[in-house]
C-alpha cells in the first residue's frame, strides 16, 4: 500500500515539475537564438502601434524558428537615431523615409509592400489629406493656404506633410515660405487636436486617419472638411493628393542575407485576409511597389537626401522670387556702371604703373643694401644672380665680382655640395629650407650662420632662382651652450635634492614603522599573557596531581591537549604578526579588505581593554589597489592608533572607531571615523604637515594626536607609493579621514598576475 502511494506521489511531483522544466528549456533556447529587431514607424500612439504589429512578430517567430524577432516603435526622429546606432535589422516605414534611408544607410530594396484593409477591401496605395474646420468657408483651393497656419506631425512625414507639400508646390505655394508650419510631433492625432483647438488653420494627415477617428467617436463627422478634395477610383478615403505605394518592409545592409530571404518569403506567404492579417488590420504583403514616384517627389521638394545641393533653375527664380528679379535688374545696371568705371580707372592706373614700379625697385634695393644680414639670389643652376652689400662684405670683395660665380668657387667641395643640396631641396618641395653653416669670412673669423633658402617663381609659376638669407647666430650659439651647461648643473642639483628628499621620507616612514612595532609589541603582550598563564596553571595541575598520586592517563591527556591548543594559538599569533610586518617587496598591489581585517584582528583586542570598539564594514572582493599590502597596513595602523589616543584624551560617552570600505566604478575609498572630538578648524589645513600636532593643547584632535608624524607619513605613503589621495575633515562626533585609490590594472609583465 505504501509502495503504491509512493509511486503516485512520484508521478505527481514529476507532473508538476515537467512544465516548469519545459518552460525553462524553451526560455534557454530562445535566449540562444539570434535576435532580429523590427523597427516600425508609429504615426499612431506607440502602445497602439506595438499592439497592432505584435501578431506579425509572433507569425515570423513561428515561421522562422531559428531566429527570435523583437518589435520596437519609433517616431520619425527616433527611427533615424536607431538606424544610425544599428539597433535594428528590419524596418517598416513610410515611403519617403525608406527612400532617404536607402541613400543614407544603404537600405536593401523592399522585401515586400504593405496592403492595408478597409471594410474588406485591400489597399496598396495611400496619400495625404488637408483638413480644416467646417466653418472655414474661405479655405477651398490649395492657393488659399498662403499665409495660413499649417499643423503637421513632422515635416519628415510622407502622408502627414510631404505629399501635401508636393501638391502645394505645383500650385505655386511653398509651405515653408508662404505659410507658418507647426510641427506637433507623433501621433498624427495631435495635428487634429491643434486644428480643433484653433492653434492651426489647416492640418496635414495621412489618408484614412479622419475616417478612423470618426469611426472611433473621437471627433464629430461634421466637425472637419477636406480642402481641395481629389477623388480616386476604388479608393475609399478622402484625399487631397495623388496616391503613392503603401509602406515598404526592408532590411538593413548589415542583416544576414539568409535571414533576409527567409523573412521575405514569410511575408509573401502570409495569407491575404487570413487571421493573422486581420488581427493587424491589413490585407497582407505583396511584391514591392514602384517607389520611383516617391524619389521624384523628394527631389522636387529638395528634401533629404536631395537637400544638399539645391538645383534652382532660372525659370523657378524668375517665377517665384519677385525680389530677386528686381535685384537682378539692379545688379545688371550696377555691373555696367562698375565696368565703365573700372575701364577708366585701369587706364589711369596704367599711366602711373611704370613710375611706381621703378620707384619700388629702387626702394627695395636700398632696403636690401641697408640690411645687416647677407642676402643673395642664385639661379636654379647655382649661379649667383644678385646680392647685397653684407653678402659681398662677408667675402671681402665687391658684389660685381661675386655675381656670376657658383658655390664651388667660394667654398670647399664638401660645403659647396651641401649648399647645392639645400637649394635643390627647396626647389623640389616648393618650401623654405633652414640649415646652419660655419663660414669663415674675409677677416678670418669663423661664424655660425642660420641660412633660409626660399624658392622664387615668376608670374608663370616657373622657378627662376633661390633666395638665400643668412643670420649670424654665433653669439646666440655661445649663449645656448652656456644655458645648456647651466641647465645640466641645475638638473643635477634638482636630482640631488630629490634624492635627499626621498631619503628623508624613507627615514620618516621607517621611524613610523618602528613606532608601529612598539604598538604591536604591546598588542602581542596582551595576546600572549592569558595563554601563558593558562599553560602555567595546567602545568602546575599536572605537577600537583603527580605528587598527590592522582595523576592518571585521562588527566595527562586532557591537560596536554589544552596546552597544545594554547601553544597553537600562540603560534598563530606569531604568524599573524609576521604577516602583518611582511614588507612583501615583490607586490605593489593589495586587496584592501584583507588588510583592514588583519589590522582589526590585531588591534581590536587591545582596544577592547580600554573600552573602545573597533568596527569595520567591508566585503571581500577581487578589486585591488596599487599599493603594497604592508604599506597600506602601516597607514591604517598609524591612523587607528592615533584615533585611540584621541578618544582616551577626550573620554567621550561613545568610544568607537569605524572603518568603512566603499567601492566605486574606478576604485575604492576607505573612510575612518572616530568619536574623539575632531580637528580644531583653525589648524585643519595643517594636519598633514610634518611634526605638527595638537596633543599638548588639551583638545582632542582625533586621528592626528601623537608625535606629529602619523598623518604626514600616511600622506606620503598613500600619494607617492599608492598614487591615491587622503583628506581630513570633521565628522559629527570626531575626525574623519578618507583614503581613495584607483583600481589596480595589472600589466602583462606583472609577475604577480602572470
Amino acid at each position: 500500500m505504501r509502495a503504491g502511494r509512493s509511486v503516485i506521489l512520484w508521478w505527481l511531483v514529476v507532473g508538476l515539475l515537467m512544465p516548469a522544466r519545459l518552460m525553462a528549456a524553451e526560455g534557454e533556447a530562445a535566449a540562444q537564438k539570434p535576435v532580429s529587431t523590427i523597427g516600425v514607424l508609429a504615426f499612431r500612439p506607440k502602445p497602439e502601434t506595438l499592439e497592432r504589429w505584435g501578431p506579425l512578430v509572433e507569425y515570423l517567430n513561428a515561421k522562422i524558428p531559428g531566429t527570435h524577432f523583437l518589435l520596437k516603435a519609433y517616431t520619425n526622429e527616433e527611427l533615424d537615431k536607431a538606424m544610425r546606432a544599428g539597433e535594428m535589422e528590419f524596418v517598416l516605414a513610410q515611403p519617403s523615409h525608406y527612400v532617404r534611408l536607402t541613400y543614407e544607410h544603404e537600405l536593401s530594396s523592399p522585401l515586400a509592400s504593405l496592403h492595408n484593409l478597409h471594410q474588406g477591401q485591400a489597399l496598396d496605395r495611400f496619400g495625404g489629406v488637408i483638413l480644416t474646420r467646417a466653418e472655414r468657408s474661405d479655405l477651398n483651393k490649395l492657393s488659399d493656404l498662403k499665409g495660413q497656419r499649417i499643423a503637421t506631425p513632422s515635416m519628415m512625414g510622407f502622408g502627414g506633410y510631404q505629399a501635401q507639400a508636393y501638391e502645394l508646390l505645383q500650385a505655386g505655394v511653398r509651405p515653408s515660405r508662404h505659410a507658418t508650419v507647426i510641427e506637433t510631433g507623433q501621433p498624427q492625432g495631435r495635428t487634429i487636436e491643434a486644428l480643433l483647438s484653433g492653434e492651426a488653420d489647416v492640418a496635414f494627415v495621412r489618408t484614412g486617419l479622419l475616417e478612423s477617428l470618426v469611426a472611433e467617436g473621437r471627433i464629430a463627422p461634421d466637425a472637419l472638411r477636406v480642402v481641395a478634395p481629389v477623388a480616386h477610383a476604388n479608393f475609399p478615403f478622402a484625399s487631397s493628393t495623388r496616391l503613392y505605394p503603401e509602406w515598404p518592409f526592408a532590411a538593413m545592409a548589415h542583416t544576414d542575407r539568409d535571414r533576409v530571404r527567409q523573412v521575405a518569403s514569410a511575408l509573401l506567404a502570409l495569407p491575404h485576409g487570413g487571421e493573422v492579417a486581420q488581427s493587424m488590420g491589413i490585407s497582407g504583403f505583396s511584391i514591392p511597389g514602384d517607389y520611383r514616384v516617391v524619389d521624384e517627389l523628394l527631389r522636387t521638394l529638395r528634401l533629404p537626401p536631395f537637400d544638399q545641393v539645391p538645383e534652382l533653375t532660372l525659370q523657378e527664380v524668375w517665377q517665384n522670387y519677385k525680389e530677386i528679379r528686381i535685384a537682378l535688374l539692379l545688379l545688371g545696371a550696377l555691373t555696367a556702371t562698375i565696368f565703365l568705371a573700372a575701364l577708366i580707372r585701369r587706364n589711369r592706373a596704367l599711366f602711373y604703373t611704370r613710375n611706381t614700379l621703378s620707384k619700388e625697385r629702387a626702394r627695395l634695393n636700398s632696403l636690401l643694401e641697408a640690411l645687416l644680414d647677407p642676402i643673395w639670389l642664385k639661379s636654379p643652376q647655382g649661379v649667383i644672380l644678385e646680392c647685397n652689400h653684407s653678402f659681398s662684405a662677408l667675402f671681402g670683395c665687391p658684389k660685381e665680382t661675386l655675381i656670376g660665380k657658383s658655390d664651388r668657387e667660394l667654398f670647399d667641395t664638401r660645403m659647396a655640395q651641401r649648399l647645392r643640396q639645400y637649394d635643390q631641396e627647396s626647389l623640389k618641395h616648393n618650401r623654405p629650407v633652414t640649415h646652419e653653416e660655419w663660414i669663415t669670412g674675409a677677416d678670418g673669423q669663423n661664424r655660425l650662420f642660420e641660412i633660409i633658402k626660399t624658392p622664387m617663381y615668376d608670374r608663370n609659376q616657373k622657378a627662376f632662382g633661390v633666395l638665400g638669407i643668412g643670420r649670424d647666430i654665433t653669439l646666440r650659439h655661445e649663449h645656448e651652450q652656456t644655458l645648456e651647461s647651466f641647465n645640466q648643473t641645475l638638473s643635477d642639483r634638482v636630482d640631488e635634492a630629490l634624492t635627499q628628499k626621498e631619503e628623508q621620507q624613507n627615514a620618516l616612514i621607517a621611524q613610523s614603522r618602528v613606532a608601529m612595532m612598539g604598538e604591536m609589541t604591546s598588542a602581542l603582550a596582551h595576546h600572549w599573557r592569558q595563554p601563558l598563564t593558562a599553560i602555567g596553571l595546567l602545568a602546575q595541575d599536572l605537577k600537583e596531581s603527580f605528587f598527590c598520586g592522582d595523576l592518571d592517563e585521562e588527566t595527562v591527556c586532557e591537560n596536554t591537549g589544552k596546552i597544545a591548543q594554547l601553544i597553537q594559538a600562540l603560534s598563530a599569533t606569531i604568524s599573524d604578526l609576521r604577516a602583518f610586518h611582511d614588507t612583501e617587496p615583490s607586490r605593489h598591489h593589495a586587496l584592501p579588505c584583507e588588510q583592514i581585517e588583519q589590522v582589526v584582528a590585531l588591534l581590536a583586542p587591545q582596544l577592547a581593554m580600554v573600552d573602545i570598539k573597533l568596527i569595520s564594514h567591508c566585503q571581500r572582493g577581487e578589486i585591488e589597489v596599487p599599493i603594497a599590502p604592508s604599506a597600506l597596513r602601516q597607514v591604517l595602523f598609524s591612523i587607528i592608533t592615533n584615533a585611540r589616543d584621541a578618544i582616551l584624551k577626550t573620554q567621550p560617552p561613545q568610544r568607537e572607531i569605524l572603518i568603512e570600505l566603499v567601492r566605486g566604478d574606478r576604485g575604492v575609498c576607505i573612510h575612518i571615523q572616530d568619536t574623539g572630538g575632531g580637528f580644531d578648524p583653525a589648524i585643519l589645513d595643517r594636519v598633514f604637515e610634518p611634526f605638527f600636532t595638537t596633543k599638548e593643547r588639551g583638545q582632542g584632535s582625533g586621528i592626528i594626536s601623537g608625535a606629529g608624524l602619523g598623518l604626514f607619513v600616511a600622506k606620503q605613503i598613500v600619494e607617492e607609493q599608492g598614487g591615491g589621495e587622503i583628506q581630513a575633515t570633521n565628522g559629527k562626533k570626531g575626525a574623519h579621514l578618507t583614503i581613495c585609490f584607483q583600481r589596480f590594472k595589472p600589466t602583462p609583465k606583472d609577475p604577480s598576475h602572470a
